[in-house]
């Protein structure tokens, strides 16, 4: 509390600031990140107030009206209510217990060239901020929520 109530945090997190997050949110999401052995500076992270925003954010760069992204058949549902305004189409990767199958993806991406990817990592929910850590680590293909599109 003591650190939270120092008067610079607290004028700085009052404020309006540049809308990609305050720069000690994204070097904290720089170190978070190069524990998933993913390398980048600051200035390449945007902070979002949660996974919706920041699925959104990244599909509206990417892709245009028409565009394919690739899921898993059984898919968190907020990639789906964002991609269908969007204009984006979502065919369903076959999957097994761990998740989108290697092979079902490559003949995917063969099929249907797809924009993007949502690649989810392991757990046993389909949304992006519920699964723990751990498992994570523990798939060579998997990244955190959008950060995977």
């Amino acid at each position: 509390m003591r650190r939270v109530a120092q008067p610079d945090l607290l004028t700085a997190g009052m404020q309006y600031h540049a809308g990609s997050g305050l720069l000690h949110h994204r070097i904290a999401g720089v170190q978070w990140m190069q524990s998933f052995c993913i390398h980048v500076d600051a200035d390449q992270v945007l902070i979002t107030p949660g996974a919706q925003v920041a699925t959104q954010t990244s599909l509206i760069a990417l892709t245009r009206p028409g565009d394919t992204i690739l899921a898993e058949r059984l898919t968190w549902p907020g990639l789906r209510a964002t991609a269908a305004p969007l204009g984006l189409n979502l065919p369903g990767v076959e999957m097994d217990e761990v998740g989108m199958c290697s092979d079902a993806l490559e003949a995917a991406c063969r099929a249907h060239k797809p924009k993007a990817a949502y690649i989810r990592r392991p757990c046993t929910t389909r949304r992006p901020a519920s699964c723990p850590t751990a498992a994570a680590a523990k798939s060579p293909t998997s990244l955190t929520g959008a950060a995977s599109i």
